[in-house]
């Protein structure tokens, strides 16, 4: 579902998307994996971390694509590893209390190059 986290429409409208997806993800036994796309040029926001981490929550097998990382900033770190961080240090991370759960796997993509 791309754009959820960045989805504008009347607040009646976007429960019922949160209804729709979670109903896909939690219901959905022939599910395998599921890309979260990240838009990697911009800053890591608090719904996507709290997004990867609900869908690690829910069991979801997740990887993590990050998107246009030929327009992110140089920053010094690596933006894959700056999200694991993120997701390693956040509150109640499931990382960091030792559950029995692995980081995701983190690829980065092109805007412009195949």
């Amino acid at each position: 579902l791309p754009g959820t986290g960045r989805a504008k429409g009347a607040g009646r409208e976007l429960k019922q998307m949160t209804k729709i997806v979670t109903a896909y993800v939690r219901h959905r036994s022939t599910l395998a994996e599921l890309f979260y796309l990240v838009d990697g040029s911009a800053r890591f926001s608090n719904f996507d971390l709290q997004g990867i981490k609900w869908l690690v929550d829910s069991g979801v097998n997740l990887s993590v694509i990050l998107t246009k990382m030929d327009m992110a900033p140089s920053r010094g770190l690596d933006r894959a590893d700056e999200l694991l961080d993120l997701l390693y240090e956040m509150p109640e991370s499931p990382w960091r209390l030792k559950k029995d759960v692995a980081l995701p796997l983190v690829f980065k993509c092109s805007a412009k190059e195949r």
